[in-house]
This record gives C-alpha cells, structure tokens and sequence, in this order.
C-alpha cells in the first residue's frame, strides 16, 4: 500500500475496519521511501516482474495478507511519523525551526527561492521566516 512521499521515519498507530493497533499487529513491513528503495523480498522471489522498489514513497507492504471470504476490502489508515517528528518539545511534532531548516538545508521547494530568509531561532516557539509564521 502507498502511504505518502517518504522518506519518514516511521509508522505509529494503525486502523484497518473496526480495529486499532500498532504495525506489529499486522504481517506487515514498512519500506520508508528512500530514494533507491530495495524490493520487497518477498514480490522479488515469488513476482519478478511485477517487483516494484517504489523509489522515494513510504509504502506497507502486507504478503499474503488474509482477505477472509468477502468482496470488500478492508480499509487501512496510518500514523506517519515524518523524518523530523519527535523533535518539538513535546516529545511527539515536529519543531517548526527544524522544519524551515531542513526545507533549505536539502534545497526542497517549501519556500520560493527568491526571497531570502533569516536565520531561524532552534525554538519551539512561533517562528518567523521571510514572513511566514509557523505556531
């Protein structure tokens, strides 16, 4: 399953139909998204040419999921934890300062790049950036 443009650092909390649990609960591996992602070893043995490394998206692969006996399929939802989570102040988001740095530092289209920015104060406070706040 694609879940989102990687790379990330991980996956928190998963929901499928009426169920809550964490990944482990699953048979099921994450592959982050990294730019020259492996293939999944399994589709790689059993489904050569159908082995897709999806190069740059976060994706859950699920081998030989049980579908049981119905048509439907069931409905996942995911908690993604992204590459700067966990560094704010509260042990869980994402400082606002690490992420207007690391959306200059890895040259990534988060603001136009003709207007300068200042530097950025490492706080978890409001944040300031060529006028743009971050809260």
């Amino acid at each position: 399953m694609g879940v989102c443009q990687g790379p990330i650092a991980g996956i928190g909390t998963v929901w499928w139909d009426k169920n809550v649990g964490a990944l482990s609960s699953l048979p099921a591996a994450v592959y982050v998204g990294s730019d020259g992602q492996a293939t999944d070893p399994y589709w790689q043995t059993n489904h050569t040419a159908e082995a897709l490394g999806y190069s740059g998206t976060a994706t859950v692969v699920a081998n030989n999921y049980a579908m049981g006996n119905t048509a439907t399929l069931p409905n996942f939802s995911f908690e993604v934890h992204g590459s700067l989570s966990l560094s704010g102040t509260n042990g869980l988001d994402a400082n606002p300062a690490s992420i207007v740095d690391n959306g200059w530092a890895t040259r990534v289209s988060v603001f136009p790049t003709a207007t300068p920015i200042r530097r950025v104060p490492k706080s978890n406070a409001s944040t300031v950036a060529s006028g743009i706040w971050l809260t």
